[in-house]
């Protein structure tokens, strides 16, 4: 937010991608809150991991709750921006993938 707050520009915001957020520790219901306070939530990638890297894994399999806290900021902010299912499955069927998402 330092960095998005310099540059000063109404067009330059984040894209929080939630498997990022998850891998750094992050929590990702207190990064919706902070960014929508700035207004500069963008974006969200969704995808889910086990914190230890970013495979992107379908979102709501493993981290239930912070992905409950997630949505309740981001239900409480009334976010209206994109969100992107942001996995990739190389072992698995993508459609089936997407359609479980």
């Amino acid at each position: 937010m330092a960095f998005i707050n310099e540059v000063n520009q109404k067009n330059f915001g984040c894209a929080l991608d939630i498997g990022h957020a998850l891998a750094a520790s992050e929590g990702i219901g207190e990064s919706v809150a902070l960014l929508d306070y700035w207004g500069k939530l963008y974006q969200i990638h969704i995808n889910e991991n086990y914190k230890d890297a970013d495979p992107d894994m379908i979102f709501g399999t493993i981290n239930f709750w912070e992905i409950l806290e997630f949505y309740y900021y981001l239900n409480k902010t009334k976010y209206e921006g994109w969100c992107a299912i942001d996995i990739f499955t190389p072992r698995d069927d993508r459609v089936k993938s997407l359609a479980l998402g």
